[in-house]
């Protein structure tokens, strides 16, 4: 029974690896998006890095009317390595 968990645990913890693009919402409809920027925020085992405010991306892209947001995760190892981020678009 011992054997079978030890072979089962890996295979859950990499079923849990994913990719996932949010849907964009709107902000101001009259703003083209003709910058971009993006805020991340890193998830190591034992730190998290970064700032992935959405202030922080408009002033990482330089933007002041935003016309979109959009959300980024990144997954390779369950609760060892994450990547979250917060897109934005705008003037």
């Amino acid at each position: 029974m011992y054997k079978f968990f030890l072979l089962l645990a890996p295979v859950i913890m990499l079923s849990a690896c994913a990719n996932f693009n949010g849907p964009a919402m709107l902000g101001d409809p009259s703003a083209a998006p003709i910058k971009t920027g993006e805020a991340c925020i890193e998830r190591n085992w034992f730190s998290v890095k970064g700032n992935g405010s959405l202030a922080d991306a408009k002033r990482n892209g330089d933007i002041t009317n935003v016309a979109t947001v959009d959300f980024s995760a990144k997954t390779r190892f369950p609760y060892i390595k994450s990547k979250y981020c917060t897109l934005v678009s705008g003037e």
